[in-house]
């Protein structure tokens, strides 16, 4: 009782902390695989569809591993068959939800940056038609003969010459405004993209979507695969299910018969050397008596504190002292019949046979 005591809590706080790991890891990767199945239908029926095949394949990848240990070969080769098929569609779905994600932030990064508007092309025809007109008046102004005719050209001339100056600035600043547009749009673009991946994709000659595909698949292994590990510690692994239980109990009682008549100077302590049998002394009222070859072969799979005709530990009774030690089980009649799954009446059995070869305190 003072071993259970010990590590009790210890093996309860592990338990339920691999629980909470699994449960919060496998909520994570349902609400990934149907917010993936919601976006790739198009009506409600399709969506609901696409979410119960997505979940379904999410729960097969964390739970068959787990669920088919102890089963044939046979079923474990066709279950790692079906485990695999749906390891890759959980991780094709969670990985098209973090490319997706990726996409959503950077349109909603690039649709915050503003681009500033070009001024109209009214600025560029004017400076072709005012170049054109001081050619036909410096033509016209070349072949004139009388004064008069001549003053007003020049003057014509002059007026001309101010507007293409006005329009020369006015063509410079469209310019200038068309450059800062080109960098605005850069600078937009740049922005969809996430900067580390960039330089990763620089440093590695690989290009930005193959680096986010390639990031996106290591956050879907690294999900799935703390589920799928969490879950294998937290289901137990079925040691005696395999087993008929009505042949565990009566194995346990052929056991702990044979332990009450068995003298207590052959049984083995956990703490003490066993003495040399020629030394140690027979009670006057009971002689030690010899199993034979039939109760040796019950007992071939016990864990049974015998010396000389001991054999090895038994499915039941070393599942029930691995789990006593390590705190998932406390020796009681209630936490004997939800471990192994059996009546109260059943689990009673065991619990006295187990107090009778001293496994319980």
């Amino acid at each position: 009782m003072k071993n259970d005591i010990q590590h009790y809590p210890a093996g309860l706080a592990r338990r339920t902390l691999c629980a909470v790991l699994a449960v919060l890891s496998s909520g994570t990767a349902i609400s990934l695989a149907a917010y993936v199945g919601w976006q790739r239908g198009a009506v409600a029926p399709e969506r609901v569809l696409w979410i119960m095949l997505a979940v379904i394949a999410v729960l097969a990848c964390h739970l068959l591993p787990a669920l088919t240990r102890g089963l044939s070969w046979r079923l474990r080769l066709a279950a790692a068959l079906v485990w695999l098929v749906a390891s890759l569609v959980t991780l094709y779905g969670h990985a098209s939800f973090v490319l997706l994600a990726q996409a959503h932030v950077g349109q909603a990064q690039a649709e915050r940056m503003a681009i500033p508007a070009l001024p109209t092309d009214d600025a560029r025809r004017e400076l072709v038609s005012v170049a054109r007109e001081i050619a036909t008046v410096q033509a016209r102004l070349a072949y004139a003969r009388k004064a008069a005719d001549r003053h007003a050209l020049s003057a014509r001339l002059d007026a001309l010459n101010v507007e293409m100056s006005q329009a020369r600035r006015t063509q410079a600043n469209y310019d200038a405004a068309l450059t800062e547009r080109e960098r605005a749009i850069a600078r937009r673009e740049a922005a969809r993209g996430n900067p580390v991946t960039g330089a990763v994709a620089t440093w590695l000659s690989l290009s930005p979507a193959r680096v986010n595909l390639i990031v996106a698949l290591a956050c879907a292994v690294a999900l799935e695969g703390v589920a799928l590990i969490a879950w294998l510690l937290v289901l137990p692994a079925p040691e005696a299910s395999r087993q008929p239980l009505g042949r565990l109990l009566a194995q346990s009682s052929v056991a702990a018969n044979a332990a009450e008549t068995e003298p207590v100077s052959t049984r083995l302590t956990p703490r003490k050397p066993l003495p040399h049998p020629e030394q140690a002394p027979a009670p006057a009222s009971r002689q030690p008596r010899r199993v034979s070859t039939a109760d040796a072969g019950q007992l071939a799979q016990l864990d049974l504190p015998f010396a000389a005709s001991a054999a090895p530990e038994s499915s039941l009774e070393s599942r029930i002292r691995r789990a006593i030690a390590q705190g998932v089980l406390r020796g009681t009649v209630a936490d004997i019949g939800r471990h192994l799954g059996c009546s109260h009446t059943n689990a009673l059995r065991v619990r006295r046979n187990l107090l009778k070869l001293g496994t319980l305190a």
